[in-house]
């Protein structure tokens, strides 16, 4: 299989061809490891940060916006949202606090974006 990712890790935006076989994987077109890196990952197992909303209760507000410290399996989204569905926070909570621990998988934390 062969792809072409634009690479998002810094402003160059390489276009970075990706050759997927049985053995290896391969990339070329790259400009630094990061790049590399990337390209092989959005291919083998793509990741990104989740952002979404939890319950607040008798807050100012009704929702808390939240997001994973690192990223998640893009194949886990749904998971992922069905767990943060029937989490409820009481204020106050401060920005970047822990709302839960070991998410998905034991490194993971969901983190508020917002002081209530």
């Amino acid at each position: 299989m062969n792809q072409e990712i634009t690479c998002i890790i810094c402003p160059k935006s390489c276009k970075i061809n990706v050759f997927e076989s049985d053995s290896a994987t391969e990339a070329n077109g790259y400009e630094c490891a990061r790049g590399k890196k990337y390209a092989i990952n959005e291919i083998s197992d793509p990741r990104r940060i989740f952002t979404s909303t939890v319950l607040i209760n008798n807050g100012p507000v009704r929702m808390l916006p939240v997001r994973t410290d690192l990223p998640i399996r893009k194949k886990d989204w749904k998971k992922a949202a069905e767990l943060l569905k029937n989490i409820v926070v009481t204020p106050p909570v401060a920005f970047g606090q822990t709302i839960i621990e070991g998410f998905l998988e034991e490194k993971i934390r969901v983190i508020a974006t917002r002081e209530i």
